[in-house]
């Protein structure tokens, strides 16, 4: 049954509406409103009472949590920017997150499994976890971390490398100047533009990603590159030229 349009619930009032289909509590509403999600009318006594338009708000703050697993802050963040399609923009993150190793019916493996599979033992998923090489899902908790299908397919790679002989905390400095990208882009080039995104058309929004991920490519492509002529010059006996200089200076 719908709420009317000036009609309102007591605290307790809206979780017997919302259960079985929603799983709230007086506790979740009560600590929404901490986090600012929520903002319902209070009655001269002090006492919470919430509109059809707060109904709506706990039916999407659930749908977001149980169904595309965003964490409060991004949920916050949607909810502030006062979109009408924001299952729609969710899609489009969720499309973000998406592993590239993507598969079906995948379950986030935890540190035993994940040693199991890939060959790593778990003192070292342990070790790139603390360094932040390896990333352990959002919901997973933090004193037992799950891994999705990127992670696992990280761990196999990082596995042949230390077969090959190159310990594992030499990787730690590529995890480094991957988090100094990632913090850059999203400071210089998403952040800003969020809103903008955010009432984007689909098809525009849809080629920006492409976009992204085929300027991802080329960067990498051209840091491979500089890698090259590093490994050349040491190979000459000579260190690597410094991109500012006059190759034609004498």
């Amino acid at each position: 049954m719908s709420l009317l349009q000036n009609e309102t619930l007591s605290i307790g009032e809206v979780v017997a509406r919302l259960r079985p289909a929603y799983d709230v509590s007086e506790s979740h509403l009560r600590f929404w409103e901490k986090q600012g999600l929520l903002q319902p009318l209070r009655t001269p006594g002090g006492h919470r009472m919430y509109r059809a338009s707060d109904l709506e708000r706990i039916k999407l703050i659930k749908s977001l949590q149980e169904q595309r697993h965003l964490p409060l802050a991004a949920i916050r963040h949607l909810c502030a920017m006062h979109v009408d399609n924001v299952d729609e923009i969710t899609s489009w993150i969720e499309s973000l997150q998406r592993p590239r190793h993507f598969e079906a019916g995948y379950q986030p493996r935890n540190v035993t499994a994940l040693a199991a599979e890939t060959g790593l033992s778990p003192a070292g998923i342990t070790e790139l976890t603390a360094n932040g090489l390896l990333k352990p899902t959002s919901d997973s908790p933090p004193d037992d971390p799950h891994f999705d299908e990127d992670a696992r397919a990280l761990c196999r790679m990082l596995a042949e490398i230390e077969r090959l002989g190159l310990p594992l905390t030499a990787m730690v400095a590529k995890a480094q100047m991957v988090d100094r990208h990632v913090r850059a882009e999203w400071a210089e080039i998403i952040q800003p533009n969020f809103p903008r995104l955010a009432v984007m058309p689909v098809d525009q929004r849809l080629r920006m990603k492409q976009v992204g991920e085929e300027m991802e490519v080329l960067l990498f492509s051209m840091a491979r590159r500089r890698l090259r002529d590093e490994l050349w010059q040491q190979a000459d006996g000579g260190p690597l030229s410094d991109p500012n200089e006059d190759p034609n200076a004498p």
